[in-house]
Formats: C-alpha cells, structure tokens, sequence
C-alpha cells in the first residue's frame, strides 16, 4: 500500500451482538483509494467522515463483520472512476473519501440557493422556472453526503422526468450513485428494499408513493426531494398521502408555480413541510396568516431579480421515458429493424425518430411540453414551439386547448397560405393573449424575427444542426431585450439520445453526423 493518508477508530454497534472497535487506514492513488478495515482496542478517534465510511461498510456486510471480530483485515480498492452502471458496497463511501469542499460552475444566485436549503431541512424552492432548481437541489444533496449528513436521498418526481433527474444528478453530482426505480406491484418491497442499500439517490414517480413502501416503516430516507411539488396542493390525493407516511428528517419541495394565493394548497404544503404544527384544516385560517407561515421556509426568485447573474441564453435538454404506447411501438420497431436490417438506414432511424415524438396520440414530450406552456402563460410570456413534422404540432394545438382554453396558440405550418402566414404571425407578435407560436421547422426558420417571445421549445431537431440554430436564432437575435430559454426534449434510451449526442458535437459536418448514424444502426443489427 502507498503511505497512509488517513486514519480513524469506531466503534460498531450491530443490531444484535457485542459492539466493537475498528479501525481503518486510507492509502490514495492516482486512481484509487485503498482501505484497510481491522479490529482496534482504544478509544473512536481521527475525522468523523472517515468513521461514518467504516461504520456503513461495516454494518451493510455481516460477513465482513464476523471476519473483523475474528481479527482478520478486509482490504478494499475504490477506483476513483467507477464503471457505469456497476456498483459495489464500497462505492457508497465515495464521498467521504473525497475532498469537503466542492468545485461546481453554479451562478452565484443558484449558490445562494443552495446555501439556503442548507440552512433548511424543509423548505420549498419556488425559483421562477428556468432558474436551475434541480442543479441547486442536487448539489445541496452533494454537500450533504460529502460531509456525511446524509446516507440516503429519495427524489420524487412526475414520471417522464425521472430520467432529466437522473442525467442531472450525474451532471451536478457525479460520485453519487443514481438510480431509477418504479418497480410492478409484485416486485415493489423486495425492488424497494435492494435498491436503497446500494444507491445514494433513489429517483421515482409520484405513482410509487400511492401506496405504502414497506422499507420506509424502518428506514426512512434521509431526504425526500419532491419535484413539481404543486401536485401534492391536494391534501387527499393518494400521492400526497403517501408522502406523509414516509417519515424523513429532511424534505425540499420543488416547483416554479405559484404557491401562495390559495389557502388551501398554503395549509396542504406547510403541513407536509411541518407536520407537527400544520394540518390541512388550516385552510380555514386567514390568508394573510397562511403566508406569514410559509415564507420563512420559501425561497423565490425570478430572472428579474438575478439578471445580473445569467446568461442571455439559458439552453437545457430534458430527458424524458417513453409513455406505455410509445414504448410497446419502439420496442417493436427496434425489434423489427433487427430481424431484417434495411437497406436504407436513415429511413429506420426516421420510424424510429417519429416513435419518440408521438403514437396513437400518446405523446410523453407534449405532455410535459403541456405543462411548461401552461407556466409560461401564467406569467404573460410567448413562446415558439419548433417540430420538423406537423402531427405533433396538431395534437399540441389540441391538448392545449383541453387543458386550458386560455392558452392561445396559432398554427404555423407550409399548409397556409403567404397572406395567412402573414396574418398568423402578425397576430402571434402583437396579440396580448397569443401565448405560443406552434411552428414547422421547415418553413420558420429563416426569414422571422420573433423576439417578442422568449421561449423556444424544440419537439425534436433536424438532422442538420445548421437547421436547428437558425430556427433558434428567430428569437435569439437582435432585438430580443430578455433572457431566452431554449429546450430541447429528447427520449432516453432511445435512437434520439444518440442523435442529441452528436447534435451538440457542434464540429461535425451534416455528413459526417449521417455516417455516425448509420454506423449506429449497423451496430444495432
């Protein structure tokens, strides 16, 4: 071993036998840390991170237990850079072992903010959207591992976002093991059970908490993160009722929409945030008191406030999962394609493309697209919602005035004719109540200036990244006096994540990405 780095002493207290002493020693490579665990007579002494890190492997493995009290030595190697997707006992330690303090390329807003969840086991951040709540919320999880506040973290989120929660956490956190998990009903407590003892971050769906998870009666998780926490205003909807079964220490809610104008959704939030003080029966309680309530634990901010410290382009990609019909269709197009290869690449890659935009009205991108373009017209703000093909666009149309008849959104398609797209346009930029632009990439993006919007949605990107900037740039030009927020929606595990991938690998040519992508597609068969 090389020179020890560090050493401590605990002492082990197993749920049934005699506690014990042990001790472990810290050897550090370029690539890796080296552990020696033995058994120790004395006193617990050296630095606490060091001591929680022996106490976990210790407790977490019976058999290496028995062999420490029988006075043998477990020697452990942790590589600095794990294998993805492979993970061992002695992973979960990772960040103890590494340094306390932690480099990151926040703003200094989402620095404050983070510092302020800190300072709050329960709290809401209602950041306007757009302002990075998920990488202020991680990377306050992060801090607290690394200083060994915390061995474990549940995020619950809507379902199409659990895997944005998972690419962000390897973003934002990447020593932290993060997995997904929504298991069947028949597989729920053991799935349940095995997964938080081998990861820090556990990410689910609202639809997992409904109903009780046995494992949380012994072992609550140390932390709930509850994303797009306006769902849970309801007090006796199943998944708020669920959330209050599971006892945790630490909770932060999140969610972009206003949470302070209704008593009721007030008195429903400050219960689940302080539920020794607060009930839903205090929706009866005075507004104003309501408020005075909450506000010590609800941090907002909006662009306004923090302009200073943004760029004057904000561009994210979300990672979404597939919904039921979307995935029975992919599977079975992929299957298909493998048993008999076309001859024609791109066209399989295209079926497969269409597949992660909609099926059979099904679409996991326009439902979350639904919900971003409600928010933005809460605040009076437009925007510009791209899609190379027009099902997408039609059904958009249609779900939004389902969901909100307030939404206005006008169709801009190769269908109308000059004058129509004339009068289309005209009435998108200067309507008051025009709140989205639903436009074909194909014939918007050129020629428009559309810098009454701020919003650019992408339902999908043309292969050709020369294509895509120029549909960005209708609203990123001269002219455009706000900060602008791009998003791109992309299905993971799909075609589509590669074909992101090599969109933002901004040096290829257009036929260098074409030949990337068939040569995908060879490896698929």
């Amino acid at each position: 071993m090389t020179p020890v780095k560090d050493k401590a002493t605990a002492l082990v207290k197993p749920t049934s036998g005699t506690p014990f002493y042990v001790t472990g020693e810290v050897s550090e490579s370029d690539e890796a840390w080296q552990l020696r665990i033995s058994k120790a007579e004395g006193r617990v002494n050296g630095s606490r991170r060091l001591r929680r890190s022996i106490e976990m492997l210790i407790l977490g493995n019976s058999l290496w237990a028995r062999k420490i009290v029988n006075g043998q030595s477990i020697d452990l190697e942790i590589p600095k850079q794990g294998t993805q997707g492979i993970y061992r006992r002695q992973d979960l330690i990772k960040p103890l072992l590494l340094p306390v303090a932690i480099e990151d390329s926040l703003y200094p807003f989402q620095r404050s903010g983070v510092a302020w969840l800190l300072r709050n086991e329960r709290a809401i951040l209602a950041d306007d959207m757009g302002l990075g709540k998920t990488a202020q919320a991680i990377s306050g999880v992060r801090r607290l591992f690394r200083h060994g506040l915390i061995d474990s973290c549940l995020v619950i989120a809507p379902s199409t976002l659990n895997m944005n929660w998972i690419r962000e956490a390897g973003i934002w956190a990447p020593e932290l093991i993060t997995v997904g998990l929504n298991p069947s009903q028949s597989e729920r407590d053991e799935q349940w059970s095995s997964t938080m003892k081998r990861a820090h971050v556990v990410v689910t769906s609202y639809e997992q908490i409904r109903n009780k998870i046995e494992i949380f009666g012994e072992s609550p998780p140390d932390i709930i993160i509850a994303d797009e926490a306006h769902r849970l205003r309801n007090s006796s909807s199943q998944s708020t009722r669920g959330l209050r079964e599971i006892k945790s220490k630490r909770f932060w809610a999140l969610s972009g929409t206003p949470l302070e104008n209704s008593p009721e959704d007030i008195a429903t939030l400050l219960s689940l945030l302080f539920p020794n003080k607060f009930s839903p029966r205090n929706k009866s309680d005075k507004l104003s008191t309501l408020r005075a309530s909450l506000s010590p634990a609800l941090l907002r901010r909006t662009k306004e406030q923090v302009l200073g410290d943004l760029p004057d382009v904000i561009e994210r990609t979300e990672m979404l999962s597939l919904a039921g019909k979307q995935s029975a269709a992919y599977e079975s197009a992929e299957r298909e394609f493998r048993l008999s290869p076309k001859e024609n690449a791109l066209s399989s890659f295209q079926r497969l493309l269409t597949i992660c935009d909609i099926v059979d009205g099904e679409s996991a991108k326009l439902d979350r697209i639904v919900e971003i373009l409600a928010e933005i017209a809460l605040k009076g703000e437009k925007a510009v919602v791209f899609s190379y093909t027009l099902e997408p666009l039609r059904l958009l149309e249609k779900m939004l005035t389902q969901t909100d008849p307030q939404i206005n959104s006008i169709l801009f398609s190769g269908e109308l004719s000059a004058n129509a797209r004339d009068v289309a346009i005209q009435k998108f930029k200067n309507g008051p109540s025009s709140h989205v632009l639903l436009a074909s990439s194909k014939i918007a993006s050129e020629g428009l200036t559309l810098t009454e919007a701020n919003h650019v949605l992408f339902v999908n990107r043309w292969w050709n990244p020369s294509s895509n900037q120029q549909a960005r740039d209708r609203v990123v030009r001269i002219g455009q006096e706000r900060i602008v927020e791009v998003r791109n929606f992309v299905i993971s595990g799909t075609v589509e994540e590669r074909v992101s991938e090599l969109l933002e690998a901004k040096e290829l040519t257009f036929e260098e990405l074409i030949v990337a992508l068939e040569n995908d597609l060879k490896n698929l068969s």
